[in-house]
């Protein structure tokens, strides 16, 4: 789960927005903004049955029936995410290392608390608390807490060292088993934050002391979500985030505006998501080519996200006919194209529509531009896309069962369980789910989780090239006929052409019309 832009570490904020000065104080976000309707089903989405049992959360518990996207994650990668329907509480610790700088902690602390919990005003962009309560259409409001500074009483290099010995996740595992320990006493109340049986901390994040290194990504000194090595004692630490203090960025110390984008980027891992970049440092494939919070921390979530999430469900496409759609990250409107074979929930394949705008949380003017090296190591500017236009996604979010023997052995997907040798003791009760496919191909053959469909082609995907406003599909711009790129697209799981193709019709800023006939 290590974070974004992997593969581009010569990045360098390029434009910056403008800010005048602002006081060094926490004003709490007031999360408002009321739940509204983004679920398109005419009736309650049923549970994924699986054909056997499977192990989740800690190996202990099996079941059948998948309700959340926290079950899957927990089941392949024993990873504790925040539960769909419960609150998502948020225990944020900052970490001081032996040598630490102990003067600069008052005035870091207030910029912790508005990076996560505070009001929109104190933040470049959104706090994380802020942003998932508009990004979840007001169905998740984050709650909870930045504590006092845990010291360890090891200092920085003697923290790198251990890390060189042994492992980054193994010290930043270590520390986070500390931090636990050090809050379970009679003057802390962790009841919000423990797991039902209260033996893991579940929603923690470590705000270290000490400067990232962008030279080197799978350093201690880095950003990432990790499952937590087992504790002899209880509670103990489970899945927990792990971020530089600096990535607040430099206004944060000179003007008091915080940047938030790296801490909501590692939060949408607490909620089970995964990184849609290329983690292979060895191939530029871009799946969503920057272009989505899970990718590169700018924007939105995606529709794919938030179908996951459960925060927004789709219109399905069943027949030819026309559909208006509203701006998605306004109003959660969203369209999918099902294979004929479709279970009725994400984890299938199936075809995504949303109707992109760069307003609300895609509002571009926050994220200015950043440099980058496509393949050819020639140095290029992302500008973040600026234009209305329509995003299509093709999604294969089918579920595989994994072996105790490693959660990197696929058995085979879920559907194909019948090719399952009852015989072979390893297939017996041992068996695990998560997703088939992810982002890190080593070419444009492998089958991807989430593949965002340009208007311009593959081309620049591969050549490791950012998405523009070029990439949107625009008025009167087809999909799927024959006079266009995807005529030919077909799904990997049945191998059929794509049942519909379909043309933007209409498009107006606060909506587009996308009309859908049977393939020609």
């Amino acid at each position: 789960m290590k974070k974004s832009r992997m593969l581009l570490i010569n990045f360098a904020l390029v434009l910056t927005s403008c800010f005048g000065t602002t006081s060094l104080e926490f004003v709490p976000y007031l999360a408002d903004l009321k739940p509204f309707d983004t679920y398109h089903f005419d009736e309650e989405v049923n549970p994924y049955l699986i054909p056997r049992n499977a192990y989740f959360h800690n190996r202990t518990v099996l079941s059948n029936e998948i309700t959340s996207l926290s079950q899957v994650i927990s089941s392949k990668e024993n990873v504790l995410a925040y539960e769909e329907g419960q609150e998502a509480h948020l225990l944020v610790v900052p970490l001081a290392f032996h040598d630490s700088d102990r003067s600069t902690h008052e005035k870091k602390t207030i910029l912790i608390q508005n990076a996560f919990f505070g009001d929109s005003s104190k933040n470049t962009y959104e706090s994380v608390a802020s942003y998932y309560n508009r990004s979840s259409y007001g169905h998740v409001k984050i709650q909870g807490e930045v504590t006092d500074w845990y010291t360890s009483l090891m200092t920085a290099d003697e923290a790198l060292q251990l890390a060189r010995n042994n492992s980054p996740l193994h010290v930043s595992s270590l520390l986070a088993n500390e931090v636990v320990s050090w809050l379970d006493k009679p003057d802390f109340d962790l009841t919000n934050y423990l797991t039902e049986d209260g033996n893991y901390v579940r929603g923690l994040y470590i705000v270290y002391d000490f400067p990232p290194d962008y030279g080197d990504t799978s350093s201690l000194f880095w950003a990432y979500v990790h499952r937590a090595d087992k504790n002899l004692t209880y509670p103990s630490a489970a899945t927990y985030a792990w971020s530089s203090i600096d990535f607040v960025g430099e206004k944060a110390y000179k003007n008091n505006y915080v940047e938030t984008n790296t801490f909501i980027h590692e939060v949408g891992h607490l909620f089970g998501l995964s990184d849609y970049y290329n983690r292979h440092a060895s191939s530029y494939y871009q799946p969503t080519s920057f272009f989505d919070m899970m990718d590169y921390n700018l924007g939105d979530h995606c529709s794919f996200s938030k179908y996951l999430l459960r925060w927004a469900t789709p219109y399905v496409v069943n027949q030819p006919q026309e559909i208006t759609i509203r701006s998605f990250t306004e109003t959660g409107d969203f369209i999918l194209i099902p294979t004929s074979s479709f279970n009725g929930t994400p984890y299938d394949e199936y075809i995504l529509i949303e109707y992109f705008t760069p307003t609300g949380l895609n509002n571009s003017s926050s994220f200015a531009s950043y440099l980058y090296r496509d393949k050819s190591g020639r140095e290029r500017i992302f500008y973040y896309p600026s234009y209305h236009g329509v995003r299509i996604y093709h999604v294969d979010a089918r579920l595989a069962y994994y072996t105790n023997q490693s959660i990197n052995v696929m058995v085979d997907y879920v559907d194909n369980l019948t090719q399952i040798d009852p015989s072979d003791p390893a297939y017996n009760d041992t068996l695990y789910v998560g997703f088939a496919n992810d982002n890190s191909p080593m070419d444009k053959t492998d089958d991807l989780l989430c593949h965002l469909l340009s208007a311009r082609g593959e081309s620049d995907y591969e050549n490791g090239i950012a998405a523009s406003n070029a990439t949107l599909f625009a008025l009167e711009d087809t999909f799927g006929k024959s006079i266009d790129s995807y005529h030919n697209f077909r799904f990997n799981k049945t191998g059929e052409y794509l049942p519909f193709s379909l043309t933007i019709s209409k498009m107006r800023d606060k909506e587009v019309t996308v009309s859908f006939t049977l393939r020609d």
